[in-house]
């Protein structure tokens, strides 16, 4: 192993040595964490640039406080939820005629086809409608969504991330899966009627 390859056996004793100012455990936590903050940012902001930028201000307030961080049980929904507040702080400041409370962020999140890995030629006529459905649910049931499905959070996760009760985010979730399952039951009568 060079001198420069950081290794932790997990997130904690990765925080924990972030904590202790090591250098090198804020590099490792950056290349781990951040792809996946980018792309959430990214869903609420709809701007690269902006996105981009509000990571690397959450990365480098992490470094200047890194002696007052406390400890956490659960390091990515703790990213996930920082870099949301950071947002919610950025429009606050760029608006002053109104306060802005976390809605304007979940009114954002649009489901696009990158988020399928899916085969587009078989599946486009589908994909298509799945899109148009998961785009028309209400906007706290698209990111509970999206941080389930996408990010891969547990519901007491996503409460962490959204502010919400962990019963609330299960309720999301399985209002936003009944729509599907309800739409998927409709296109399955419809399809063979369809030219």
């Amino acid at each position: 192993m060079e001198k420069d390859d950081y290794v932790a056996n997990d997130d904690l004793e990765l925080w924990e040595n972030l904590r202790q100012g090591n250098q090198k455990a804020f590099s490792a936590l950056f290349v781990r964490f951040y792809d996946d903050l980018y792309a959430y940012s990214l869903k609420l902001t709809k701007e690269e640039e902006l996105s981009k930028d509000i990571i690397q201000e959450l990365f480098f307030n992490l470094w200047l406080s890194h002696h007052k961080l406390k400890q956490i049980e659960i390091l990515k929904p703790y990213l996930l939820k920082c870099t949301k507040n950071l947002i919610i702080d950025y429009k606050r400041k760029l608006s002053t005629q109104q306060k802005y409370n976390q809605k304007f962020i979940e009114d954002d999140i649009v489901f696009s086809q990158e988020d399928f890995r899916i085969n587009l030629e078989e599946k486009s006529v589908q994909t298509e409608k799945l899109l148009s459905l998961l785009n028309t649910l209400p906007e706290r049931v698209r990111e509970t969504l999206y941080l389930h499905f996408f990010n891969g959070l547990s519901y007491i996760e996503i409460a962490v991330v959204m502010d919400i009760n962990v019963q609330t985010a299960r309720n999301f979730a399985h209002r936003g899966i009944r729509q599907l399952k309800d739409f998927y039951f409709l296109f399955l009568l419809i399809a063979p009627y369809q030219f």
